[in-house]
């Protein structure tokens, strides 16, 4: 398996971010995500080029915030946005899995909710897509998409065994010798064990953010049946603000608490691992390049740098 980004045209470095994933004994998967910003439709060029650049022995899936109104994907009109984009979908044989009747964007009280965010395929992989209920503090739904590949990770399985019931089993085998002893250990083990799969520990979440979460759930079900309720939205919005600064209150204090863990186990190699990545690769170098280069011209550079070493010799 092999996991590398593509290379992106000149035209599209801020509105597209893509990797490729490379299985040697399949075709290739190449996962795109890309966003259009509101009333443009210069830049679906640029990416039908992209595209069409792409080999056709690829799988791809494409998805992101398009903003291109079109009746197709549940837009009450159709703009000029969503023909470019819907005349890319034909010339690139693009599939779209989603369903118009699952808004990605909730409305407001003056706006109904909308589908700018999509999701295309190409190629014979199976794209299932899933919009939820959850929007993390903003007006965008989060899409669940599930696809098949050849490569499954392995799950790492347990062992469990009940001690109680072990020990409390009938010893209804003979033990004339050695071997129907240990036989009979061995059947009563495996009928006390059990196969698991491994659990890494979560941290329990916040009591206090849990029932602010779960009030605002609420209240947005609310407004799903009454969406011009202003006075619903303003309870809505207040609730949000008090989340944002609940959380960075609880962001402060658990890095505070991570520091004073730290601060106990200094001869950790882990505690060093966290400070050198904190500190990011070679972290010296900037503000040198960055002095050398501000001060002076760059013959004055050369010449700086042409005194402190030596002219190689020739022979």
């Amino acid at each position: 398996m092999l996991v590398e980004p593509l290379h992106i045209p000149c035209t599209l470095p801020k509105y597209l971010v893509s990797v490729v994933y490379y299985d040697p004994s399949k075709i290739s998967l190449a996962l795109l995500s890309f966003y259009n910003p509101p009333v443009t439709s210069s830049l679906f060029s640029a990416l039908g080029n992209f595209l069409h650049s792409l080999p056709s022995t690829t799988n791809l899936i494409l998805g992101g915030d398009f903003n291109a109104p079109h009746t197709i994907w549940g837009y009450a009109q159709t703009l000029k946005p969503g023909r470019l984009l819907h005349c890319l979908v034909q010339e690139c044989h693009l599939t779209l899995p989603n369903t118009p009747g699952y808004p990605t964007r909730a409305g407001t009280t003056s706006q109904r909710p909308t589908t700018p965010y999509l999701t295309f395929s190409r190629g014979p992989l199976s794209v299932q897509e899933q919009v939820t209920a959850e929007n993390l503090l903003s007006d965008h739904f989060m899409i669940h998409l599930s696809t098949s590949v050849s490569h499954i990770p392995r799950r790492r399985l347990v062992t469990h065994i009940d001690c109680d019931a072990f020990r409390t089993a009938p010893a209804s085998h003979s033990f004339e010798s050695y071997e129907n002893w240990t036989s009979g250990m061995a059947a009563t083990l495996s009928s006390s064990s059990r196969r698991a799969r491994i659990r890494h520990p979560i941290q329990d979440p916040d009591p206090h953010f849990l029932r602010l979460w779960h009030r605002r759930k609420r209240l947005q079900r609310s407004f799903r049946s009454q969406p011009q309720n202003t006075q619903l939205a303003s309870r809505i919005a207040a609730l949000r603000d008090e989340i944002v600064a609940h959380c960075a209150s609880l962001e402060h204090s658990r890095w505070s608490a991570l520091c004073d863990n730290l601060d106990s186990a200094l001869h950790s190699r882990s505690t060093w691992s966290l400070f050198k990545s904190l500190l990011g690769t070679k972290p010296t170098l900037a503000p040198t390049l960055a002095k050398a280069l501000a001060q002076g011209t760059a013959s004055d550079l050369f010449n700086q740098l042409a005194s402190l070493y030596p002219p190689p010799s020739y022979s």
